[in-house]
């Protein structure tokens, strides 16, 4: 597999191989790549990758045909309080979208996404984002499982090293479990297969590459 290497990801990558978060109900129709097809002027398919300041929490979002899902993925203390979907409109360039009292309003170009994400305290924390390029793994994943879509943000940094992957297990009844990748990380025609552990024993399945419900 090609992969591109970026000094920014690079950055990303020292926080070492994370795993950990939850997520709420979105749609995802996971057939395509998750790489750009168009530019964003054209409403094609564009993938973000990134970071909360401030916080061990990674972000990505999807733009794709003027609708956009964003997945903000905490981890350890962060892993309840900041994990959820964002899924809504986009005018080609920005978003301004809201659920559960949280808010996240963003604007982006061809090659990276800037924005804020607000709790319902009225605390805003910046996060930025660079797009995930079509030759690697980045990007963001999802499946809908046990009733709950269960989300996976890859950043893939380009080296030797495994890429940075933070997403988790959830069901209906809210509860949320860690995921681990299944390693090596690498997108086989049924996704990424990831791995959580139950009360019944651990069990593996799939997320595929996300898009914004229709």
């Amino acid at each position: 597999m090609i992969r591109r290497y970026s000094q920014w990801f690079a950055t990303v990558l020292a926080i070492g191989v994370l795993v950990g978060c939850g997520s709420d109900s979105g749609d995802a129709a996971p057939t395509d790549s998750q790489g750009a097809t168009d530019t964003v002027e054209d409403g094609g398919r564009q993938v973000f990758v990134g970071t909360v300041n401030g916080t061990n929490a990674l972000a990505a979002m999807v733009s794709e045909n003027g609708k956009v899902s964003m997945y903000v993925c905490g981890h350890g203390d962060t892993l309840e309080s900041h994990t959820r979907w964002f899924n809504g409109d986009s005018n080609g360039q920005g978003f301004i979208l809201d659920t559960g009292g949280w808010k996240s309003e963003g604007t982006f170009t061809a090659e990276t996404a800037t924005g804020t994400l607000t709790d319902p305290e009225g605390n805003s924390t910046d996060w930025a984002m660079n797009w995930a390029a079509k030759d690697n793994v980045s990007g963001l994943y999802s499946a809908l499982h046990s009733d709950c879509r269960t989300g996976v943000v890859v950043i893939d940094a380009g080296t030797a090293k495994e890429p940075t992957v933070q997403g988790a297990w959830c069901n209906a009844e809210g509860l949320i479990k860690q995921v681990t990748p299944m390693t090596p990380v690498d997108l086989a025609p049924e996704g990424l297969e990831m791995s959580v552990e139950l009360d019944t024993g651990p069990e593996s399945f799939f997320v595929q590459p996300h898009h914004p419900p229709i």
